[in-house]
């Protein structure tokens, strides 16, 4: 019969600022021009705890167990057109591919205010939009996490608190190695679909697959290294003009490993 040990791994991410910095106005206004500045955080091994779990830019870092994440400017609100999928690749997350093309899986639009209805809607033009991928000062977009124990696996659970003003409108994707292991939010739902213009913001589609705190687990192997991605957004539907100029933050992130036998 196996048994989980007592013992635990952290890593702990320090810091994490998602700021909505707009000069103008939010992703569905008609300027249609928001910046976004993801402000540099680091992450590091509680190995002083005793962990085994180590994270690192390289997959064969043998100390130095800290990452730090460079800014990231022009992040725009967005949502993707097809419905997310826990267990989806990276690829098909960002695009969507076929035997001869190849597009965006991410889009946009203004909006306008209906004043009889009391409603926004959309109106101008559809726009192809990307999500952010959280790279370090020299470019890279993978990380690592490494259980440096040889005899135990590791059962990682991933923790995080999402605050501020505009706390329900970021989105940051988790991937192990290129797989989608959850969605880290501080609204109750994920909006995605086609975007058709004239209809209301509030008819967009959405699912309840915002991974909460201690929801998003994978395991690591003894002794085996998993790629880490993250991927950034604002979700469009759930930003307006009001929330211009305000903040939001990915704050006490942390991958917890329970050992396993």
């Amino acid at each position: 019969m196996k048994k989980r040990l007592v013992l635990t791994s952290i890593i702990m991410v320090l810091l994490l600022l998602v700021a909505l910095s707009t000069a103008t106005f939010a992703w569905f206004s008609a300027s249609n021009a928001v910046n976004v500045s993801v402000i540099s955080f680091k992450a590091s091994a509680n190995n002083e705890a005793g962990g085994d779990l180590a994270i690192s830019w390289a997959a064969d870092a043998k100390d130095g167990f800290e990452i730090s994440f460079a800014n990231n400017v022009d992040m725009r609100p967005m949502i993707p057109k097809n419905k997310p999928q826990i267990g989806q690749s990276y690829e098909s997350f960002i695009a969507i591919i076929s035997d001869k093309t190849s597009e965006n899986n991410f889009h946009s639009a203004a909006q306008a205010y209906d004043s009889e209805g009391d409603f926004y809607f959309y109106a101008g033009v559809v726009r192809s939009e990307v999500p952010t991928d959280c790279k370090s000062i020299d470019g890279d977009e993978v990380f690592y996490l490494t259980n440096k124990n040889a005899d135990f696996a590791q059962r990682v659970i991933v923790k995080y608190d999402i605050q501020g003003d505009n706390a329900d409108a970021l989105c940051v994707a988790l991937f192990v190695d290129d797989v989608l292991v959850g969605i880290m939010g501080g609204g109750e739902k994920l909006y995605y679909g086609d975007i058709a213009l004239g209809t209301p913001i509030y008819e967009q589609s959405a699912v309840e697959m915002i991974s909460k705190s201690e929801e998003i687990t994978f395991t690591i192997a003894e002794g085996a290294t998993k790629k880490m991605r993250l991927v950034a957004w604002y979700s469009g539907v759930d930003i307006d003009n009001g929330k211009a100029e305000k903040t939001a933050m990915l704050s006490s992130l942390q991958f917890v490993g329970d050992y396993l036998a």
